[in-house]
């Protein structure tokens, strides 16, 4: 069997290099290293405690020379960011962030975007350089900010010199709340202060914020993460490794031989036949067994060809995987593919080590254009001189592995007439109903198996809907008659529910001034306000009862910050009778920290309880859901007063959607709940259809139908009580319809809602 080397081999880092005139003992920085990208191979981690390989999406990464070997090079808007799997590769808790980093010249003179070096995805905690050539850290958090984020020192680097390679080091502890930054091996700076980071993601981006936002325009290279908080002596030591050009990998690597990868073990079967395999393997792109021819050439002009009985994955998008270690000596790697379109020829370049290399469906690391190919018939390596092995095949990448804990066999809920019961919820931000008619609209979504739409009625511009005495959006009031009304009669008649979603907090155009005085946060209306929580719960109320909605989705019920406003100050003093100031600033008591924490929560959670009051006196059944993910106790505040595992608790809320628009779902998220609440069942996921091609104005490509029914698929049969939501219309694509209607969502299935009995 195969064994995955990670755990065991990833670590045993062997630090022989001599500083300051003694051997060095690095035992504990090899033990505590959780992810090390060198790009020296390719842009898979060299090593990995979680997954070590890149998220798949975006365009083909690009490399230069780097300070040690090769580097990543990220060039404006042209190419993504490297994105990875967040599990086990990185803590909030405690670690450190080292890396090399050089700029090129600025595009132009009047250069005024940022410039991000590291990202955690979707969320609040960032390295970056500013406009003004600052490089900076900032982390999200509810504790000592007015404006929900905490910055550490900063440092100058606007004597960088483009072309220059510098060492950049950050380590931050949560438990002392002390982050230091450095630069080239020296101190830059450190703050202490209460750190309560509450943000949640799954992966994490170099070179970009996620989507390819704010590039660094430059290059990365030697990117290391730790578990421990490292001291200044071993950060100093890190710079000067690489300013010998001295690589972690030259500790573990030794040249031709295998170093820390992870190799995943998908099948026995495979296991066992790629052990008996000499020299390499690949198999058939179909669902059953099949057969493969293979040749390689050995050291020395020996040529070794077999066949092999094979099997593989159909519902994953890869085509064929597989890892090679070329030896030292080899001067070229072939990878030969024959299929019903012809046959495709792929020279590799000559890099000791293990390196994997893949034919993708969607163009993640495509090798050749294979558009169109449903099956590999044949694959062919060949070595010029020097030798080469195969060590993996795999036809489900790691990708995928986390779909492996949900049961095979799931017992829905059904009606007494055996009915399928199950929400399939159909997202539409866009509000495509405005110009749309309905049966054209709602077709695509009855095919696919939908039976709720839940388009958006409120997006922060006015309502988008004619029924109302408040402004109404300019596209949609532009328009004679009222298409809101029209697709509502329309879906009912089809048998499908329509939730209306608001955008609560949101003041896009600033349009709602009144809402957002001078000390408030752009772009949000205030909760803090009640005149705002009178007005946007009348709206909610009022439109309910005109156009008979099924649903209300609250969605950004959020403050976004924290509110300085004269309205904010002169209810802090009706409230508690003193000055706002007493929670102002960082260095709080924990009552004055968790006084902060319950004013948010109070003006947020009054909307939610007065809405959800209002609209079941309209309609006792309807169905009331909400954004955001749990916390991780009843007790557990978030800092901009967004609080779902509190409001399902109270009942207030039937569902707390959390979003998951990546290929990877973390299931983490919502295992939490199952730890306190009462209604775990009711915290479901709103899954991606989408995949963004990272360009300069953030298009985004429809997933491949046969992934996203995999996906949907593993989260009925995980969390099988409610059902499940998809984001969004606009790229449900025919090849998705198709897999949806044949997978997933095969049995027709009604909408249902857990009564006043079940909620509370």
């Amino acid at each position: 069997m195969l064994k995955k080397l990670l755990a065991c081999t990833a670590m045993l880092f062997i630090f022989c290099s001599q500083v300051n005139g003694g051997e060095r003992d690095r035992r504990q920085l090899a033990e505590t290293v959780t992810f090390y990208a060198s790009f020296d191979y390719d842009a898979d981690a060299d090593s990995a405690t979680g997954s070590s390989a890149r998220i798949p999406g975006g365009k083909e990464t690009a490399f230069c020379p780097g300070a040690c070997g090769q580097a990543l090079e990220v060039q404006g808007y042209e190419k993504p960011p490297l994105g990875y799997r967040l599990n086990k590769n990185f803590s909030i808790q405690k670690g450190t962030i080292s890396l090399w980093c050089k700029l090129n010249p600025k595009p132009h003179p009047n250069w005024k975007d940022y410039r991000y070096l590291f990202s955690l995805d979707g969320t609040g905690f960032y390295l970056f350089i500013s406009p003004t050539d600052t490089l900076m850290y900032a982390v999200k958090s509810s504790v000592g900010t007015d404006d929900g984020w905490q910055y550490s020192p900063t440092a100058d680097v606007s004597k960088w010199n483009p072309g220059e390679w510098h060492h950049v080091a950050l380590t931050w502890d949560a438990a002392s709340g002390e982050r230091v930054l450095y630069v080239d091996g020296a101190e830059s700076g450190r703050i202490k202060s209460v750190m309560e980071y509450t943000g949640l993601c799954q992966s994490f981006s170099l070179g970009a914020r996620e989507r390819g936002i704010s590039p660094l325009n430059g290059a990365i290279d030697e990117f290391a993460i730790w578990s421990q908080a490292l001291n200044a002596e071993e950060v100093k030591f890190m710079h000067e490794l690489g300013a010998r050009g001295e690589t972690l990998g030259t500790a573990v690597l030794k040249a031709g031989q295998p170093y820390a990868r992870e190799l995943p073990e998908l099948f026995s079967e495979s296991a066992k036949w790629i052990a008996e395999s000499p020299d390499a393997a690949v198999a058939g792109w179909q669902t059953e067994t099949t057969s493969a021819s293979f040749i390689a050439n050995e050291q020395g002009g020996k040529t070794s060809s077999w066949t092999q009985d094979c099997r593989v994955d159909l519902s994953d998008d890869l085509l064929l995987g597989i890892w090679t270690n070329v030896g030292q000596g080899t001067e070229g790697v072939s990878l030969s593919f024959l299929s019903g379109k012809g046959e495709y020829r792929q020279d590799l370049p000559c890099l000791p080590g293990w390196r994997r290399h893949c034919l993708m469906r969607d163009g993640f690391r495509v090798i050749g254009e294979p558009a169109g190919w449903d099956k590999i018939d044949h694959a062919r390596i060949t070595v010029k001189k020097g030798s080469v092995q195969a060590r993996e095949l795999t036809a489900s990448s790691d990708t995928f592995d986390w779909m492996k804990d949900a049961p095979k066999t799931v017992s829905f809920p059904r009606n007494p007439d055996g009915i399928l019961l199950q929400n399939r919820v159909i997202i539409d931000e866009a509000g495509t109903y405005q110009t749309t008619a309905p049966d054209k609209l709602l077709d695509p979504f009855l095919r696919a198996g939908f039976n709720i739409y839940m388009p958006c009625v409120w997006h922060g511009h006015g309502a988008r809907y004619k029924n109302t005495k408040s402004p109404i959006e300019k596209k949609y009031a532009a328009l004679e008659n009222d298409p809101m009304a029209d697709m509502l009669v329309a879906a009912h008649a089809k048998g499908m529910q329509v939730h209306g979603w608001w955008c609560v907090m949101l003041n896009r155009d600033n349009a709602f001034k009144e809402f957002a005085g001078e000390g408030s946060m752009n772009k949000i209306m205030e909760a803090q306000n009640p005149a705002f929580r009178d007005f946007i719960v009348k709206e909610i109320v009022d439109a309910t009862a005109a156009y008979g909605f099924d649903g209300v989705f609250l969605d950004f019920i959020r403050t976004a910050g924290f509110s300085k406003s004269k309205v904010a100050r002169e209810e802090y003093r009706k409230k508690y009778g003193t000055d706002f100031a007493e929670i102002e600033g960082e260095n709080l008591t924990p009552e004055m920290q968790r006084r902060k924490l319950e004013w948010q929560a109070e003006a947020v959670s009054d909307i939610v309880r007065r809405v959800s009051e209002g609209v079941r006196k309209i309609n006792p059944n309807i169905t009331i859901t909400t954004y955001g993910p749990p916390l991780g106790s009843l007790d557990e505040l978030n800092w901009q007063g967004r609080n779902p595992h509190i409001w399902v608790e109270k009942g207030w809320v039937d569902v707390a959607l959390v979003a998951q628009y990546d290929r990877f779902v973390d299931t983490s998220i919502i295992d939490r709940a199952k730890l306190y609440s009462k209604y775990p069942e009711r915290f479901c996921y709103i899954l991606g259809n989408y995949d963004y091609v990272l360009s300069k104005d953030g298009k985004a490509a429809a997933r491949p139908g046969q992934l996203v029914a995999k996906t949907i698929d593993y989260a009925l049969r995980k969390y099988p009580e409610w059902g499940t939501a998809l984001y969004f219309s606009n790229y449900l694509s025919e090849e998705q319809i198709t897999a949806l209607r044949n997978g997933p969502f095969n049995e027709k299935a009604l909408p249902f809602y857990w009564g006043e009995t079940e909620r509370r």
